[in-house]
C-alpha cells in the first residue's frame, strides 16, 4: 500500500520542497521507497509524488511515479487480477519491465482509457497525468476502500491519500466547515464527499475526476454504484446461490494472498473473519485478535477456539485501559479529521499486533452491510410500525422517570415516528446527537444531503437499509477506520467481502437469503460447511471497547482536559454551556451518553492537534 500526493498550482508559489513535505508527511503509508515529479510551466506548477509500501514486486522496477508514453501514474492500492490483464495486454503488443500491478494499471489505461477501470478487481486510488490531453484523472475504487482527498481554492488544486499532507502547505486554509462538523456530530464521522475543512472533499467511491489543466476546470463522473445491482433480483435457488457464493469467496480470498511478503488475517471469532480464515487455512495462516478484560467485550476466547480448530499460528493480546489511553492520544493524528468510532482503538491495537509478524492483513469488513448482520436492521424493521402510532409518542413522557437516557431515546423516537421510509428511520436511528442537540451545539449550519438521503424507494425494505449502509457507513466509518489504523503502522489491509464480484452478486440475491430465519442467513449456512456450528453460534458482539467504563475511569481526566470552559471558549466553535451540560449529565449519571462524550472528546482532540496553531 502506498501514499499519493500532488498539486496543480496556478499561483506558482508551491515548490518541489512543498511537494516533498506533503509526500514525507505520509511516510507511514510507504516506508520502502519514494519518488516525485515536478513540472514548471508558464501557467502552473504541477507535481506528483509517491511513497511506496512494497507488497508485489519488491524491486526498483516498480518505482513511482511511473511513466509510459504520454502517461504518468501515482497509485495506491492493489489490483488482484493484474496478471490476467497483463496477459491480455501482452497479446495486444504491450511488454512489461516489472512484475508489479501498477505497470499493468498504467498500460491498461493507455490501451482502454477510463474504461480500463471496469477490468480492475481490487482496491485503489490513483492519479494519471496525460501530457498530451493536458489532464489529470483521479480515480477511486468501487467501494471506497482506498482514500483520496482533494482541495481547490484560489488557483491551487491539491490531492492526497490523507488530509495531513495538505496541512504542510500554506496554500491550504484550515477553515472549519460548520456543515461538515454538524454531520460529524450526527454520525461520528464526516460522510463523503464532505471533509472537516472548507473547499476540501473526498472523491466518492466508484467515481473519477477529470481535471482540465488548460482551464482549471473539472468534472466528476460515476462509473459504478451498488444500486445498479440492488435494483435487480436473481432468479436462483438458495442452494445454487450458496454454491456460487462459496466459489466467489474462495477466489476472492486467494486473490488477496497474492504478495511477495507475509500475509495474516484479523480474526474476531465471528462468522465473517472465521469463514475467511477457514478458506485460507491451508496457507498456514497467522491470525491476530485483540481482547479485553471485560468479558462483555472480549471476543478473544472465541477467536482462540476458531484458531485452534483451523490450526493457525494465533496471536492474541488483551488490551488494558492504560494501553487504550495511549492509542486514544494518537487518534487525532491517525485520522486527520474528527472520527468517533471508538472501535478505532481496538483496530489500531490489532494492527500494531499484526505488524510485528506480517506486512499484509486480510480483513472481513463489508459482510454486515451485504448480508444484513447488524442488529440495527431488526430495530428499523420493528420501528417502521411506529409511524402509525405518531400520536402516542408524546405519551412516552409519562415514563421519563423510569427510562435511562430518556431525552436521547425520546428525540430519536420522535423523529422516527415522522419518518416516511425505512431509509429515513435508519438515518435517525444511527444519529449520535439528535438534530435538536446539534442545533444547541452549533450556532449556524446547514444539514447537507448525504448518502443516507439517496432515493432507494424502488428497493424492498431490507435492500434499502443494506444499500445505504454500504454507500455511507461502510465507506466513511468502517473502511476509513481500517485504512488509517492499518496504514498508521505501515500494514496493508485487504478486504475479501468487498471483491466487486461478491458485492454485485450478493446485492442481487433475494432479501430472504440474507435475512431469513436469522440475519446473515446464507453466509451462516455456508460457514457451517467449514466450521462446526457450536463454535460460531452466539450473539453478535461487534468490535467495541468498554467505552463507558473507561470514560468514567481512566479517561475521565482526559475528558475534562478538553471539555472545560477555558478550552471550549478558546476554540469558540461549540457552545460551551451545552457541551458542559452533556458532560455533567454523563458524570452525574443523569444520562448514559458515552457516545456523545466520545464525539465531543474526539473533536476536541482533533482541534488541539490540527487547528490550534
Amino acid at each position: 500500500m502506498c501514499a499519493i500526493v500532488g498539486f496543480v498550482d496556478y499561483t506558482k508559489k508551491l515548490t518541489r520542497d512543498d511537494l516533498l513535505r506533503m509526500r514525507d508527511t505520509l511516510i507511514h503509508r510507504g516506508v520502502d521507497d519514494k519518488g516525485e515529479s515536478f513540472y514548471h510551466t508558464s501557467s502552473y506548477n504541477l507535481a506528483l509524488a509517491h511513497r511506496r509500501l512494497a507488497i508485489v514486486d519488491l524491486s526498483a522496477l516498480a518505482h513511482e511515479p511511473m511513466q509510459f508514453d504520454n502517461l504518468e501514474i501515482i497509485y495506491n492500492g492493489e489490483v488482484y487480477n493484474f496478471m490476467q490483464i497483463r496477459k491480455e495486454l501482452i497479446k495486444c503488443g504491450y511488454s512489461f519491465d516489472s512484475h508489479s500491478d501498477v505497470e499493468v494499471v498504467l498500460k491498461a489505461y493507455h490501451k482502454w482509457g477510463i474504461d480500463a477501470i471496469s477490468r480492475f478487481n481490487g482496491m485503489f486510488a490513483f492519479v494519471i497525468y496525460d501530457k498530451t490531453a493536458q489532464t489529470l484523472t483521479l480515480v477511486r475504487d468501487r467501494s471506497g476502500i482506498k482514500p483520496l482527498y482533494w482541495y481547490f481554492k484560489d488557483g491551487v488544486f491539491l490531492f492526497a491519500s490523507e488530509l495531513k499532507a495538505f496541512y504542510t502547505t500554506k496554500s491550504f486554509h484550515k477553515h472549519i466547515d460548520y456543515n461538515a462538523l454538524a454531520l460529524f456530530m450526527l454520525y461520528g464521522y464526516i460522510p463523503t464527499p464532505f471533509a472537516i475543512f472548507q473547499n476540501t472533499h473526498k472523491l466518492e467511491a466508484g467515481h473519477y475526476m477529470v481535471f482540465e489543466l488548460k482551464n482549471a476546470t473539472y468534472q466528476i463522473r460515476k462509473y459504478w454504484d451498488i444500486l445498479d445491482y440492488a435494483n435487480q433480483t436473481l432468479d436462483i435457488s438458495f442452494t445454487q446461490a450458496m454454491q456460487h457464493l462459496n466459489k466467489l469467496l474462495i477466489q476472492a480470498a486467494n486473490y488477496r494472498m497474492i504478495a511477495d511478503v507475509r500475509v495474516g488475517v484479523f480474526l474476531s471469532g465471528g462468522y465473517d473473519s472465521s469463514i475467511v480464515s477457514a478458506i485460507l487455512a491451508n496457507h498456514k495462516l497467522d491470525t491476530f485478535t485483540i481482547g479485553f478484560a471485560k468479558e462483555r467485550y472480549n471476543e478473544a476466547t472465541y477467536a482462540r477456539e476458531i484458531a485452534k480448530y483451523l490450526h493457525t499460528n494465533h496471536h492474541e493480546h488483551i488490551l488494558n485501559a492504560k494501553e487504550a489511553l495511549d492509542i486514544v492520544s494518537s487518534i487525532a493524528y491517525v485520522y486527520d479529521e474528527p472520527f468517533a468510532d471508538s472501535s478505532a482503538v481496538a483496530t489500531i491495537a490489532v494492527s500494531r499486533l499484526a505488524k510485528k509478524d506480517v506486512k499484509v492483513a486480510i480483513s472481513a469488513d463489508g459482510a454486515d452491510e451485504l448480508f444484513a448482520g447488524y442488529n440495527t436492521y431488526d430495530v428499523v424493521l420493528k420501528y417502521a410500525k411506529l409511524k402509525y402510532f405518531r400520536s402516542f409518542i408524546a405519551l412516552l413522557k409519562i415514563f421519563k422517570p423510569f427510562i435511562s437516557n430518556f431525552d436521547t431515546r425520546y428525540d430519536k423516537l420522535k423523529y422516527i415516528s415522522h419518518a416516511t421510509s425505512h431509509a429515513t428511520i435508519l438515518k435517525y436511528l444511527v444519529h449520535i446527537f439528535s438534530l435538536e442537540d446539534v442545533h444547541r451545539l452549533l450556532p449556524t449550519f446547514r444539514i447537507m444531503p448525504v448518502a443516507f438521503d439517496t432515493d432507494v424507494s424502488s428497493l424492498d425494505s431490507l435492500s434499502q437499509l443494506l444499500s445505504l449502509d454500504f454507500k455511507m457507513y461502510l465507506m466513511d466509518d468502517i473502511l476509513t477506520k481500517v485504512d488509517r489504523a492499518s496504514m498508521s503502522v505501515s500494514l496493508e489491509a485487504r478486504e475479501v467481502f468487498l471483491d466487486y464480484n461478491i458485492v454485485q452478486f450478493v446485492a442481487q440475491l433475494p432479501s430472504s437469503f440474507k435475512y431469513g430465519p436469522t440475519k446473515k442467513y446464507i453466509l451462516k449456512e455456508l460457514a457451517y460447511q467449514y466450521i462446526p456450528k457450536e463454535l460460531l453460534h452466539r450473539e453478535k458482539m461487534g468490535f467495541g471497547i468498554p467505552l463507558e467504563e473507561w470514560l468514567r475511569g481512566e479517561m475521565k481526566d482526559l475528558v475534562y482536559s478538553y471539555l472545560n470552559p477555558h478550552t471550549l471558549k478558546q476554540q469558540n466553535i461549540l457552545l460551551t454551556d451545552e457541551v458542559l451540560r452533556v458532560r455533567d449529565d454523563f458524570y452525574n449519571h443523569k444520562h448514559n451518553n458515552a457516545r456523545k462524550i466520545w464525539n465531543l472528546l474526539m473533536f476536541g482532540m482533533f482541534y488541539e492537534k490540527w487547528c490550534k496553531n
